[in-house]
């Protein structure tokens, strides 16, 4: 391939590469899959070769290259083996001939079939493998178990690879969605074993699928949201107690499947709620573009059949399944045609906003439609909905074009191009736009900074942010974190990095997350960042804990030099309402007296709700009255109402203006 490349030769027919041409992927012969194995391989436990190269500069925040990673292969198949045929999700369903899956998930081609040897032998063999890799390369960072049964050796692995004086490595294992039911304790020994000796574990494909009980049963997997979020509660705490050896986080990349031809509005509202809520966010990060792929020898394919939603006679399609490896799938309708309008905005939504925005995405494309039509829809082809179309849906397509348009326009807001748009107008608007762009533009220079120097680490805004927090005393309806759980230490190079990138960027050190207030050791963390040589310590806050007499005067003792407190909504009650939390509008208000005793510097944090755009003039003048030095505003597309940008962003142009005349800084950040 590089070599047809620099000879500007045609890419088409080099063996198992895809190659795109305009939309579609031009097919190419399959080669074998790994070269004639040496004579010398006999002597070896298998045939090492060289899977995957990755050629690039350091990402990481410390400055580390990518990893070395290998996928060893032993047993085959799965060995979920729940009957299809007992579901009653499948009644009357014909699931007769012996190329169709009739256990297992009913949306995969595996299941009940799994082949494998004695549980010492397999191991054995895993490290007879690792063993080799070890003595062929350099270095081995990570290996990959491809057998869908690893979670239940995985004691036995580290054990043996402790016991044969290994270098330490990582594993990632595949996770299914009944196994992390049935194998906590057997994660609890894996770490148990693996602490403090340099091995460390990972989750790193954990088929939840959905997290709607009616969606569950559909997939036949044998498990119920409850008894997800009892399963993801016990790996959060077993994260949290060996964050360096269970590393749950790690590669966020879990396998949901959001659309399918039965999906509901409130299918979409459970899965989404359940994410938010149990901090799914942070173990994948592409759930909201899953759709089901359908195949004749899924059971599945055969129910949407009976259901009349298999669009027969139209041949195999491809809605992106050659992108991620997957043959032409059989192309379906969407029984409600809300779901596949929710599908579309979400999608068109996703191309204008931050890649981590999908629960915001979702949720404004969920809002949006269930304002618009209250009842479900025809069935509906969601292909259409981006393609040419008939008068059936164009009112459709029209729709969803203007509230992609509007959520577009609102955030040139606080997109570069907003300087030039808002300077057309007048001088006065010019100095607006420079206020409201400010962060943003600070930020495009530290990315200009990294492509200058290829070898940067990440850029040095996120160097200097420390997120932590298991914990937060609001539960407010829509969470900037998603209600994530962070942990509550930060280690002492960590430490030393942000301190660094402050001094270095001359910005302060932000430490947000849940509530930091609540973690036991944040004071001790803020000595150690003004020891470490950062000379500005910025704390985000709800504030609450502020309202104690004393909190704020020991955060100046400390090191703390400024805050960023968050504020909804101008009325008590209606932040209250907010919040989920009685009392919390009254308490931002001592804190603020309690603030201003102490000495310390602070801005306001608006994070923008639906409806609340309103009053973001009167709670500038709020700032104001208490000696803010500037007012930030977060806007969250799950809590912008897509029909009204255009109210939205007059509001927070008006803001602007008044920050302005009132001498503060004024800036604007949004998904």
């Amino acid at each position: 391939m590089v070599a047809r490349l620099r000879s500007g030769q045609d890419l088409r027919g080099i063996p198992n590469l895809l190659v795109q041409q305009g939309a579609s992927y031009v097919p190419a012969p399959v080669g074998i899959d790994r070269p004639n194995p040496p004579t010398s391989a006999a002597l070896m436990p298998f045939c090492p070769i060289a899977d995957i190269e990755v050629i690039g500069a350091a990402m990481d925040e410390l400055g580390r290259p990518p990893p070395v990673r290998k996928t060893l292969e032993t047993n085959d198949g799965c060995p979920f083996s729940k009957p299809v045929a007992n579901n009653p999700a499948f009644d009357q369903v014909e699931l007769s001939g012996d190329d169709v899956t009739t256990a297992g998930c009913s949306f995969c081609f595996m299941g009940g079939d799994y082949r494998a040897l004695p549980v010492r032998q397999t191991v054995g063999v895993h490290l007879d493998q690792i063993d080799q890799w070890q003595g062929l390369l350099p270095r081995l960072d990570e290996v990959v178990l491809r057998d869908q049964h690893a979670i239940g050796y995985l004691p036995l692995l580290l054990k043996g690879a402790v016991e044969r004086g290994l270098e330490p490595f990582g594993i990632l294992i595949p996770g299914r969605g009944d196994a992390i039911l049935r194998y906590t304790e057997t994660l609890r020994k894996a770490v148990d074993i693996a602490r403090d000796t340099g091995f460390w574990f990972t989750l790193y494909l954990i088929g939840f699928e959905s997290f709607s009980a009616p969606q569950l049963e559909r997939f036949n997997k044998g498990v119920t949201p409850k008894q997800y979020g009892e399963a993801l509660s016990a790996l959060w705490d077993l994260h949290y107690e060996a964050p360096e050896t269970f590393r749950l986080t790690a590669y966020g990349a879990s396998s949901f499947i959001l659309w399918d031809p039965w999906t509901t509005v409130d299918d979409l509202q459970d899965t989404v709620d359940f994410i938010q809520h149990h901090a799914v966010r942070r173990l994948s990060r592409g759930f909201a573009h899953t759709r089901l792929r359908l195949y004749p020898n899924l059971p599945l394919f055969h129910r949407a059949r009976r259901d009349g939603l298999l669009l027969e006679g139209s041949g195999a399609v491809d809605r992106g399944a050659a992108h991620t490896g997957y043959a032409a799938e059989a192309p379906w309708l969407t029984a409600d045609g809300r779901v596949a309008v929710i599908e579309e905005l979400c999608r068109r939504l996703l191309r204008n906003c931050k890649p981590e925005a999908q629960i915001g995405a979702l949720r404004g494309a969920l809002h949006w439609a269930r304002s618009r039509h209250p009842k479900p829809l025809a069935a509906i082809n969601a292909s259409r909905l981006s393609g040419p179309s008939d008068a059936t849906v164009a009112s459709m397509q029209l729709a969803i074009a203007e509230a992609e348009q509007g959520w577009r326009h609102l955030r040139r807001l606080w997109q570069p191009q907003s300087k030039q748009v808002l300077e057309t107008r007048s001088p006065r608007s010019s100095e607006l736009a420079k206020g409201m762009v400010g962060s943003w533009q600070q930020q495009v220079e530290l990315r200009r900074r990294s492509r200058r120097d290829r070898h940067a680490p990440r850029a040095a805004d996120a160097q200097r942010t420390l997120t932590l927090g298991t914990e937060c005393n609001n539960r407010c309806q829509s969470c900037v974190v998603d209600h994530d759980r962070f942990g509550g230490q930060i280690s002492d190079q960590r430490i030393e990095i942000a301190a660094q990138a402050s001094l270095k960027e001359r910005a302060p050190v932000t430490i947000g997350g849940r509530e930091p207030l609540l973690v036991p050791g944040i004071l001790g963390i803020v000595r150690k960042l003004r020891k470490s040589g950062a000379q500005r310590v910025e704390l985000v806050s709800n504030g609450r804990g502020l309202a104690i007499d004393g909190v704020a005067a020991r955060l100046v003792k400390a090191g703390v030099t400024e805050l960023l407190l968050k504020r909804h909504r101008l009325d008590d009650a209606l932040e209250d309402q907010f919040t989920q939390a009685p009392g919390s509008g009254d308490e931002f208000h001592r804190a603020l007296k309690q603030v201003q005793a102490a000495g310390l510097r602070w801005r306001m944090l608006i994070v923008l709700a639906r409806g609340g755009h309103q009053d973001l003039d009167k709670l500038v003048t709020l700032a104001v009255e208490h000696d803010a030095t500037g007012v930030q505003v977060q806007v969250l597309l799950s809590e912008a109402d897509l029909d009204r940008t255009d109210e939205i962003g007059h509001c927070l142009q008006k803001a602007a203006e008044l920050a302005r005349q009132r001498g503060i800084r004024f800036a604007i950040e949004g998904d």
